[in-house]
């Protein structure tokens, strides 16, 4: 090893720069593929150089795999980029959000929060194997509707689960309890096994490939659980400001670790998101993060993300794999909602043309003006209002009639009374389109 690191010190820096870059951090299946590749080095010496190189800067984790060995995360200078962009979060600041946390959050935020939990509500449960719309499951709680079926009962648990860690989960220490509160909270009504619900399995768990059906993961056996549970809960809840391990990837490594533990007969996947989620939300420099949808990143890459457990096992119990996952993911997902926020800005600038002088619109009624100047046939609802931006009935019922007076809806009589687009609000359209269209 000695005579290989002396013979490839001039191509080393490039050779990590391709394992471990902006682009993920890469398994030798991807590895040994990549080109140009430097000459006269083979990919294998290449891999023993990364290898070598992560396990020196790997910190041991205090999980253990199913042998007895160590888990642990590299913590490479790739790594560290990635954690610094996301905690940064430049991009969602220049695109409007508060730099600093607020006790008290802004109304337009409140309301970009309540959009992200329904999105995550209805993403998580997708990778779970819902089958539905994203515009059924914002009906479903958007009319606080009856769930129709198994798929929008798992939505409606997230849905609830969400609320539940806003409100109480992220004043609270994590424990065994609170982490079988969470599960039964996101498993309600979508058990085939009502043992499995809000406690932990005494059976043996195995984790199946949908498509191969072949089993790729079995769970620890159930009575290392205990001790297991209590490592998870202690690990989750250390602060201390010279930890080496960043708040980020602290959270990162629960999600890993309970879905490798899988303590629960079933929902073991989404209880690992929501504890993702706690651990961030209980920071308060992360407060952002309530903005953000992780699941729909993971939803629409789902097989890198399986991919990222499956590379760890097989690659000496290396979490970084998924922990690079999730900061990749996050990273979309906060490039995506910077340009939502932007677009959202530059259409209140152009609908303050079609309303009185003096007069703004608040986030609500922005939202309600871009679902309208978008959708064929638009018809709007005070309950459906209410309930979809979580307000009052009279502040729902105010904003509606505003709108009316100032000639971009109309207010039809009925039970409930509906209320559709003008004309000045179908020019107010044209024109934006056109302004794009040149852009």
């Amino acid at each position: 090893m000695l005579q290989l690191l002396g013979r490839l010190s001039p191509d080393k820096e490039r050779i990590l720069q391709i394992a471990d870059s902006a682009a993920g951090y890469l398994h030798w299946t991807d590895f040994r593929h990549k080109r140009p590749f430097p000459e006269g080095i083979t990919r294998e010496e290449g891999w023993a150089i990364v290898r070598l190189h992560r396990s020196s800067v790997a910190k041991r984790l205090p999980f253990q795999s199913k042998a007895g060995q160590s888990i642990t995360v590299a913590l490479t200078d790739g790594l560290h980029a990635a954690v610094r962009r996301v905690s940064a979060h430049r991009n969602l600041i220049r695109a409007g959000i508060p730099e600093n946390p607020h006790s008290e959050l802004p109304e337009e935020m409140r309301t970009f929060g309540l959009k992200a939990l329904i999105d995550e509500a209805y993403y998580s449960a997708v990778i779970e194997g819902a089958v539905s719309t994203r515009k059924d499951a914002r009906r479903m709680i958007r009319e606080e509707a009856t769930p129709r079926d198994h798929s929008e009962r798992m939505i409606l648990n997230n849905y609830r689960a969400g609320k539940k860690m806003a409100e109480q989960w992220i004043h609270e220490p994590m424990s065994p309890a609170l982490l079988c509160e969470i599960q039964k909270t996101l498993t309600e009504e979508t058990l085939e096994d009502p043992a499995d619900w809000g406690q932990f399995r005494s059976g043996p768990v195995h984790v199946v490939d949908e498509q191969t059906q072949e089993v790729v993961h079995t769970g620890p056996d159930p009575d290392e659980l205990p001790a297991r549970i209590e490592q998870l809960c202690e690990f989750a809840n250390y602060e201390n400001s010279d930890d080496p391990v960043p708040v980020l990837v602290r959270a990162c490594l629960l999600h890993y670790q309970l879905a490798y533990d899988h303590p629960f007969g079933d929902g073991n996947g989404r209880t690992a998101r929501w504890l993702f989620l706690w651990r961030l939300l209980r920071c308060p420099e992360y407060w952002w993060v309530a903005m953000l949808s992780i699941s729909r990143m993971t939803s629409q890459g789902r097989q890198d993300y399986y991919d990222s457990f499956r590379f760890a096992q097989s690659d000496g119990d290396d979490a970084t794999y998924l922990v690079r996952h999730q900061l990749a993911a996050m990273e979309r997902e906060m490039d995506r909602f910077a340009r939502f926020l932007t677009r959202r800005r530059d259409l209140r600038i152009h609908l303050r043309e079609f309303i009185p002088r003096h007069e703004d619109l608040n986030s609500r009624q922005t939202a309600l003006l871009e679902h309208a100047m978008n959708a064929k046939e638009p018809v709007y609802t005070q309950p459906v209002h209410r309930a979809f931006h979580d307000v009052t009935q009279p502040t729902a019922r105010e904003d509606l009639e505003r709108l009316v007076t100032w000639g971009l809806l109309e207010r039809r009589e009925g039970r409930p009374i509906r209320y559709i687009p003008t004309e000045l609000l179908a020019q107010a359209r044209r024109a934006h389109h056109a302004a794009r269209e040149r852009d």
